[in-house]
């Protein structure tokens, strides 16, 4: 993908015990306070359900919280228009949303924190230099359990080519 692109890179801490590197990509950078931004559209409609914010669905600002959250973005900047012209914008702040959600928004780390302590004892036990992959087992309903499996060999070598041209490219 070739495009003027903003990442960051940061250190997230969950609980005391786990710490993981995040990746993310920053839609933003606010210039007069160097807060990074996420940038977001919605459209007006005539009639909402009852929310948390006017025009916006209490699942979709979930789905922007956790977004942000993760990826360290500290605001979004929502533009509601109608046939594509803008009418009105509104920020929001990441940490206002997850005040709206506290239980929704704690449980949501705890579901994290769970699923990373996990990978972290896992991968203890797993033979180094190897290349995993984690998805959902296709056994269980509704996605509520991880598999963790080796890449075969030439699997791996397929991804390790395809990152090295990457970096290549960059």
């Amino acid at each position: 993908l070739m495009r003027d692109e903003i990442r960051a890179l940061r250190e997230m801490r969950l609980g005391d015990d786990v710490h993981v590197l995040v990746a993310a990509e920053i839609d933003g950078v606010l210039e007069q306070t160097r807060k990074t931004v996420e940038l977001k559209t919605s459209v007006l409609r005539k009639h909402y359900k009852p929310s948390k914010v006017a025009g916006l669905s209490n699942d979709k600002l979930l789905k922007y919280w956790t977004q942000c959250y993760f990826g360290g973005v500290e605001e979004i900047l929502i533009a509601f228009h109608r046939n594509g012209v803008v009418e009105r914008t509104r920020t929001l702040k990441t940490c206002d949303i997850e005040e709206m959600f506290p239980v929704v928004t704690k449980k949501c780390i705890a579901l994290v924190y769970g699923v990373l302590k996990w990978l972290q004892t896992a991968m203890q036990k797993l033979p180094e230099h190897t290349t995993y992959i984690l998805s959902f087992a296709t056994s269980t309903p509704q996605n509520t359990q991880f598999v963790l499996q080796a890449l075969p060999t030439k699997l791996e070598q397929q991804v390790t080519s395809l990152l090295s041209i990457k970096e290549k490219q960059q």
